[in-house]
């Protein structure tokens, strides 16, 4: 059984009991409940569950964007209060200035001017595989190098830990795959910690050392699953299935449907 987390004695990222409710009209909506996690130094955690679960919310709350209504999060052990330089995050979409050009959206993201600026932005660029299209605008880009700026831009920081909200949902299928592959390169060449919102069962696989299972909202931790596969990963390989056949087991236990109707 491998483990591709360095083992530390304390967590970088540690969630306990973390309770979030908003404010519809005159009801309240419980989103999150109780949610109690540890994230490793340089794991990476994937986080899944159906839509309306919290998943997005929790996320959020760890770049520190939003705050807990119960529970804290500490990071290297203290609490989170606002964002942090040293937590990136990566949105759904890539959110990039249209009137910038590749080279200078990723400059944009640099918190402390430097001389050093542009071998930075140079350095990234080729990090991203996006080298001969420094001068590119975004309408320029497909969307699976747009969202390769968007990473770029997030680690010309060296962020400790790399929040991923879905970030190749709305990607075509086969440049999902190429960004999850890209993903795995620069978690493994920077020791970043990632931790990954998805809906793809299989891409969470692929990418995690840990996966988490939130239940229906108010999300709390179902299941925690350890990935103790090889890398790289085959995806067809009747190991990889065996961990896909034990999420779905998961999320359809209530099910009339057999598993394998899922498989």
């Amino acid at each position: 059984m491998l483990k591709n987390a360095i083992p530390h004695s304390e967590p970088i990222l540690r969630i306990g009991h973390v309770s979030k409710s908003f404010r519809l009209s005159d009801e309240k909506l419980d989103v999150l409940d109780d949610v109690t996690l540890d994230i490793a130094h340089g794991e990476f955690l994937s986080i899944i569950g159906a839509s309306g679960c919290g998943k997005s919310t929790l996320l959020r709350i760890m770049a520190g964007l939003e705050t807990a209504g119960l529970g804290q999060i500490l990071f290297h052990g203290r609490v989170i209060r606002g964002t942090r330089i040293e937590i990136g995050m990566i949105f759904q979409e890539p959110r990039l200035f249209p009137w910038l050009s590749a080279r200078e959206n990723i400059r944009f993201g640099i918190f402390k001017a430097s001389e050093e600026e542009d071998r930075l932005v140079d350095d990234h660029l080729a990090l991203v595989g996006l080298a001969d299209f420094a001068d590119a605008l975004p309408k320029q880009l497909s969307g699976g190098m747009q969202q390769r700026v968007s990473i770029a831009r997030a680690l010309i920081n060296r962020p400790e830990i790399l929040l991923l909200d879905e970030p190749f949902g709305a990607l075509d299928a086969l440049t999902r795959i190429q960004m999850q592959n890209e993903i795995i390169r620069i978690w493994r060449s920077h020791n970043t910690t990632m931790v990954l919102v998805t809906h793809d069962i299989d891409e969470a696989i692929f990418l995690s050392d840990t996966i988490v299972i939130l239940s229906d909202r108010p999300g709390a931790v179902k299941k925690t699953i350890r990935v103790c596969l090889p890398r790289p990963r085959e995806r067809n390989s009747v190991e990889f299935m065996s961990v896909r056949r034990e999420i779905y087991l998961h999320f359809f236990e209530n099910s009339t449907i057999e598993p394998e109707y899922y498989l």
